[in-house]
């Protein structure tokens, strides 16, 4: 074997162990605080719900957005790196399901000041939101699934809920 081959053997080790854009420090300060209300946001919507059995999928993403937090700290790069991937596209999916609620309840052009139009909103039973099923869809269709399957595949130390079945 020549000098050439374990360079080259060296560098393709090194590209493979480090994907392209990780940050060996991890996410900035203000992206971790983000990724950790994205996360407190589900944590907060599955805080009741039963985890035995086939848990809801927002426990799965609440139980698993909370260790992938702690993957943000982790020594590995791919493992920090598959993390923030998931945590980015959780925070996309909270982003995008709260901007659908919003919609169907104040219309397309709303901001922080638009009130419920008296006659058309005063009744009895629940304005449509985003169900469940459009929920795991969603986040099927922005590669969050994919994401998750990705990061455990990088085999964080923890205990996690189990991943959804389709």
């Amino acid at each position: 074997m020549n000098c050439f081959s374990v360079i080259l053997g060296a560098l393709v080790g090194v590209m493979l162990c480090a994907p392209a854009g990780a940050d060996p420090s991890g996410p900035d300060t203000s992206t971790r605080a983000a990724y950790t209300k994205a996360c407190s946001h589900y944590v907060n919507r599955a805080r009741f719900k039963d985890r035995s059995g086939e848990p809801e999928f927002v426990v799965i993403l609440a139980d698993s957005c909370l260790a992938a937090l702690n993957s943000l700290g982790s020594a590995r790069v791919t493992e920090q790196a598959a993390a923030a991937d998931f945590l980015e596209r959780l925070l996309e999916l909270r982003d995008t399901v709260i901007a659908m609620n919003m919609e169907r309840l104040f219309g397309k052009s709303y901001d922080r000041s638009t009130r419920l139009q008296s006659p058309k909103y005063q009744q009895s039973e629940a304005i449509a939101h985003v169900s469940a099923t459009g929920e795991y869809l969603i986040a099927y269709r922005m590669g969050l699934i994919a994401a998750r399957k990705a990061w455990l595949d990088t085999e964080p130390d923890f205990a996690l809920a189990p991943t959804p079945k389709r």
